[in-house]
């Protein structure tokens, strides 16, 4: 169990966790797996990779946000291929919760994750979706992934996107979504 509390994280509603959060996943893939656990309390993030073997437990009484800094998130990766639609669809790294290549990937519990509505006041993505914020959680080619339980809220992208994984269960979810 890695408590991101005891990576630094603070559940106050206002500090950036994502250091802290990042370091408690690297630990976490390092040792062979486990569990990164919010324990209650409210936390700020943006964009944390995944790795395989690594769950993330959101507790009951845990709150993830979003952070309201558009810039605080990854930017676009740079891709090697044209763009299969507009970049809402062709980009992954500019979410919150990102993986790619992963294996044995979990995000659950009876927590919340809300986006607080971020949006691209500057355009930065393009005019195709101006003004879309980052997604909650993207996930590409990865094998056995689970999503549960939790509630997503206040998504200005897409809240759950999967491109081309494999045997993924996504049961239990609350989203309200713009």
């Amino acid at each position: 169990m890695y408590r991101v509390s005891e990576y630094g994280a603070v559940a106050d509603g206002e500090t950036l966790c994502t250091a802290a959060v990042q370091k408690a996943v690297d630990d976490c893939s390092a040792n062979g797996g486990g569990v990164v656990l919010f324990e209650g309390g409210r936390y700020v993030l943006s964009t944390v990779f995944l790795k395989s073997n690594v769950a993330i437990e959101i507790s009951e009484n845990a709150e993830i946000l979003g952070s309201l800094n558009f810039y605080d998130y990854a930017p676009e990766e740079k891709i090697e291929y044209p763009l299969y639609q507009d970049s809402s669809h062709s980009f992954f790294d500019h979410s919150m919760f990102v993986g790619r290549d992963c294996e044995n990937v979990k995000i659950f519990g009876k927590g919340k994750i809300d986006m607080r509505s971020v949006w691209d006041e500057d355009g930065v993505r393009g005019e195709a979706i101006k003004h879309r914020g980052p997604k909650c959680i993207a996930l590409k080619q990865c094998k056995n992934v689970e999503i549960s339980g939790l509630e997503i809220v206040n998504v200005t992208d897409l809240a759950v996107y999967f491109a081309g994984c494999e045997n993924v269960d996504v049961h239990g979810l609350k989203m309200r979504v713009y």
